[in-house]
C-alpha cells in the first residue's frame, strides 16, 4: 500500500516551521532540531509550503529521510537528497499521528 499524507508548514515567526492538522488534533506542531534547516533547502523563500510524505517511494519524490536512531519519543532522521546527506533532523512523536511506528525511510516532495 503507498499511501501519501499532505501537511502545509508554514513559517513562524522565529524562523521556524510549524503545521496544523485538525484532522490529528495538532495545532501550531512545531518542526525543530534540523527539520526546519532541511525544509529551508526546499522551501527556498516561500513562507509556506506543501509537503507529500509516505513510508514508501512515490513517482516525483525529492529525497528521502533515513532513520538513524530514536530518541525522546520521536525517531532521528539523516536527509538522503542530491548532496544533502549530512543534515539530520528529529521528528517527534507527532509522527506517530500519521504512523504506527517510525518507518525507516520517509519520502517525501516539497512544493
Amino acid at each position: 500500500m503507498n499511501a501519501i499524507m499532505h501537511i502545509t508548514p508554514y513559517r513562524t515567526g522565529h524562523g521556524g516551521w510549524a503545521f496544523d492538522d485538525a484532522e490529528k488534533e495538532l495545532v501550531h506542531e512545531p518542526f525543530v532540531a534540523g527539520i526546519p534547516e532541511i525544509i529551508d533547502i526546499f522551501a527556498g523563500e516561500r513562507n509556506e509550503v506543501d509537503i507529500y510524505f509516505s513510508g514508501a517511494e512515490f513517482p516525483g519524490c525529492q529525497g528521502h529521510l533515513e532513520k538513524i536512531g530514536k530518541q525522546f519519543g520521536g525517531a532521528d532522521y539523516k536527509l538522503v537528497a542530491n548532496g544533502y546527506e549530512s543534515m539530520v533532523g528529529w521528528l517527534c512523536p507527532a509522527l506517530f499521528k500519521y504512523f504506527d511506528t517510525a518507518p525507516e525511510q520517509l519520502w517525501f516532495q516539497i512544493k
